[in-house]
């Protein structure tokens, strides 16, 4: 297709699954309908542009991140790969940035590609910023499952529920505003980094395991009925129910990845100390907060946004000893990507 220019630039963020996508069919499609927060401050910066005239086959990207050619080379190599496979552009020439360091329970694959995404389908030919989005949601969960999540915000759907109109499994959707109470407007999500090597387990790796898992069919049962179930939360402001659900989802990910073939335990001991101790402050404050995990060991602390001081204080002085380094990141749900360019 034409270009209609030489180089975009779009800022995409990550996102935090509260109902998670485990388990795929062909073509990247989930097995369940998952549910996110949009992120606000922890993103990806991408520009793509096009520096060669015509397309060879033997032209790989020129991918940059942070400026340096090879800190993330397979990343680059991954990124290489998607573009040829689904898009017919010449010699690329791209430069990412995140907000946030690498490997600290943030998903970088989420906001990575979907910023790709919206570059890539940006640089085709012009479209309204619906049908945009729209698309590049499409293309993005074709390299990130979890990244289609990321075009939206401030709270997304990913899969076919008859209870949001127009989910589909091929793109996410924003929640209609209708759905969601107030309490949840601007919650907080403190990130309590407990380790901030590598994950043991890629994401390829932990869906192909889950396919041949013996509760498989129950968990996609469950988890259709923890979507309902959060929906219900959602609507009437029901913070109880939400971070029960949350937190029934959280373990139950890491339940069904340590009772996979070969998979490794994600969690640390620390990861461990953490949940508990949230659960003791919980219930000796009696406020209103919850934790989630993606499939690594560090722990996601959801709050609403009338409790950020009391929350914080309880974090630095209660949560943070157990932190990485002290390491806590404190973002918040936000409204989903920006065009720089």
């Amino acid at each position: 297709m034409e270009a209609s220019q030489n180089i975009v630039k779009w800022q995409a963020p990550s996102n935090i699954a509260l109902i998670k996508y485990w388990g795929k069919k062909a073509d990247q499609l989930p097995l369940n309908p998952s549910l996110s927060f949009t992120l606000k401050k922890s993103h990806t910066i991408t520009s793509v542009e096009i520096v060669g005239s015509s397309k060879l086959e033997s032209d790989r990207t020129d991918f940059y991140f942070e400026n340096n050619p090879t800190l993330n080379d397979s990343f680059g190599l991954k990124f290489d790969k998607f573009i040829k496979k689904h898009f017919n552009f010449p010699k690329l020439k791209i430069l990412s940035y995140n907000s946030f360091p690498h490997s600290t329970g943030i998903a970088s694959s989420a906001s990575s590609f979907a910023a790709l995404s919206l570059c890539l389908v940006d640089l085709q030919k012009n479209r309204d910023i619906a049908t945009l989005l729209h698309d590049a949601s499409n293309f993005a969960r074709l390299g990130s499952g979890s990244a289609s999540r990321s075009l939206f915000g401030p709270l997304v759907a990913w899969g076919k529920n008859e209870r949001i109109v127009n989910s589909s499994d091929t793109h996410a959707i924003k929640v209609p505003e209708g759905l969601i109470h107030e309490t949840f407007n601007g919650f907080k999500d403190a990130i309590l980094v407990v380790d901030s090597n590598a994950k043991k387990l890629s994401s390829t790796s932990g869906h192909a395991a889950f396919n041949q898992h013996p509760f498989k069919e129950a968990r996609v049962k469950q988890a259709n009925s923890n979507f309902n179930l959060i929906l219900d939360a959602l609507k009437k402001g029901d913070t109880k129910l939400f971070f029960q659900v949350v937190e029934d989802e959280a373990l139950t990910l890491h339940s069904l990845i340590m009772t996979s073939d070969h998979n490794p335990i994600l969690l640390n001991p620390n990861s461990l100390v953490l949940i508990q101790k949230i659960q003791d402050l919980r219930n000796k404050t009696g406020l209103s907060f919850g934790y989630t995990l993606d499939a690594g060991p560090n722990i996601h602390l959801l709050y609403a946004k009338a409790d950020e001081f009391k929350l914080f204080e309880l974090i630095e002085n209660e949560l943070k000893p157990f932190c990485e380094n002290g390491t806590v990141i404190y973002d918040e749900v936000g409204m989903g990507p920006l065009k720089l360019l």
